[in-house]
C-alpha cells in the first residue's frame, strides 16, 4: 500500500532562496550581515511576488495537484529537521515519518521512497521476490500500466495481465478469475499480485470503498510511503536500493511530508468541495461528465458539449490567453476529455474564473 506525499501544499514565497543563507544590506547604515533564509529571504520573496503580480494576474493551474508549492512553515520544518544516513537506518526524521505512516494504516512497517512510481515498483519487486515467473494483474487504465514506463516488465521482470475496471475503479470478479493462474500449468506464468489503484486517476479520482479494499490514497508534498508487514518492507527496502532510491540525509524531505500529514489533511475536503462545484457548474452548462458528474476527490474530467463553438485543441490555449487558466486535455475517449485537478494553490476565486472562462469560450 502506497501513501503518496505530493499534494496539500500552498504557494511558496521563494523556495530556492529559503533553503540557503542570505546576505541582508541595511539601506540606512550600509551594514552587511548574514542571516537565515527563513527571515531575510521571506521579505525579499514577498517583494518579488508583489512586483510580478502587479503586471499580470497569477496563473490558475488546474493541470495537476503535483504543481503545488511548499509553504514557508513546511520549508522551515525541512531546514530544522534532524538528519542521518537513511540507508543505515539512522535518519530520525525519516524513521519518525515511517513509524507514523505505519501506525496510521495499522501496518507493521513503512518505507520512504522518492516517488510514487518507485513505490509501486518496490512493491512489485517485494511481492514477486520469490517467484521469478510472476505475473501481475493490473487495470488497463491504471497508472502502473499507462504512466510508469513499463517498469514492471523491463525493470522488475514480471509479466502483466490487463483487465478492465468499471466506472467505480473496481474489477469484476469473473475477469479476475479468468485472468488468474495458479502454478499448475507450464503454459502460464503464476499470478502473484493483483494491483488496485486508489484513488484512480484516469477514472476521475474515484475512491474505492473500504468494503472493497483495505487501502487509502493520500496526497501531500513530495515522496511516497509504502506500508505493509515487516517482511514485505524488508524486501521493498532491498528493491529500493537496487533502483537507486537509497537516500542519505533525506530527513529534509521527510520533514515536509510529516508536516503535510499533521497539518494539511483536513483541508483536503476544501479541494474536494471545489472539484464537486466544478463538476456541478459544468454539468448544468451542458458539458459531458463521467459517472453522471459524481466526484469523489479532487479530479474532474469533462468533455465539450455538442453545441460548443470550439474544438478540443482550441480550448486550452484560449483559456490560458484570455483567463490565465491552465488545464490538461487529450484524455480518454479519443482524446476528447479534459482534466481539472483542484489543490491548495487554487481558491474559490480561481474556481469562479475557471468556470466562467470555460463556459464563456465554449458557448459564445
Amino acid at each position: 500500500m502506497a501513501l503518496h506525499l505530493r499534494q496539500a501544499i500552498a504557494p511558496q514565497l521563494c523556495r530556492s532562496l529559503l533553503l540557503r543563507p542570505t546576505i541582508s544590506i541595511s539601506s540606512n547604515s550600509h551594514h552587511v550581515s548574514s542571516s537565515s533564509a527563513a527571515t531575510t529571504t521571506t521579505t525579499t520573496c514577498r517583494q518579488l511576488t508583489i512586483q510580478s503580480s502587479s503586471a499580470k494576474s497569477p496563473i490558475i493551474d488546474l493541470r495537476s495537484d503535483t504543481l503545488t508549492q511548499p509553504t514557508p512553515s513546511m520549508l522551515q520544518a525541512a531546514t530544522l529537521a534532524p538528519t542521518g544516513d537513511d540507508v543505515l537506518g539512522e535518519d530520525p526524521t525519516i524513521n519518525a515519518l515511517e513509524a507514523y505512516a505505519a501506525d496510521l494504516f495499522g501496518k507493521n512497517a513503512a518505507l520512504f521512497v522518492p516517488t510514487g512510481t518507485m513505490s509501486n515498483l518496490c512493491a512489485i519487486f517485494a511481492h514477486c521476490h520469490y517467484n521469478k515467473s510472476a505475473e501481475i494483474i493490473i487495470g488497463k487504465k491504471s497508472h502502473i500500466n499507462l504512466y510508469e514506463g513499463g517498469g514492471y516488465a523491463n525493470v522488475a521482470g514480471v509479466s502483466a495481465k490487463q483487465i478492465d475496471e468499471d466506472e467505480d475503479a473496481m474489477f469484476r470478479f469473473d475477469d479476475v478469475r479468468d485472468a488468474f493462474h495458479v502454478d499448475d500449468d507450464d503454459h502460464y506464468a503464476k499470478s502473484t499480485l493483483i494491483c488496485l489503484e486508489n484513488t484512480h486517476n484516469m477514472l476521475g479520482g474515484v475512491a474505492l470503498s473500504s468494503d472493497y479494499i483495505d487501502a487509502v490514497g493520500l496526497g501531500a508534498p513530495m515522496g511516497s510511503i509504502l506500508v505493509g508487514d515487516t517482511e514485505f518492507i524488508r524486501l521493498a527496502r532491498r528493491a529500493r536500493k537496487r533502483l537507486g532510491g537509497g537516500m542519505r540525509q533525506a530527513g529534509v524531505m521527510a520533514a515536509m511530508g510529516m508536516h503535510a500529514l499533521l497539518n494539511h489533511v483536513e483541508r483536503l475536503n476544501e479541494d474536494h468541495a471545489r472539484a464537486q462545484r466544478l463538476a456541478r457548474d459544468l454539468g448544468e452548462a451542458g458539458f459531458w461528465l463521467p459517472r453522471d458528474g459524481k466526484v469523489d476527490t479532487n479530479v474532474v474530467f469533462f468533455g465539450l458539449p455538442e453545441d460548443c463553438t470550439l474544438t478540443k485543441e482550441e480550448l486550452p490555449p484560449l483559456l490560458l490567453q484570455q483567463y490565465r487558466v491552465k488545464i490538461a486535455g487529450g484524455y480518454s475517449s479519443g482524446g476528447k476529455l479534459f482534466r481539472l485537478v483542484t489543490h491548495m494553490d487554487v481558491d474559490d476565486g480561481g474556481i469562479d474564473t475557471t468556470v466562467e472562462g470555460i463556459i464563456s469560450l465554449c458557448k459564445r
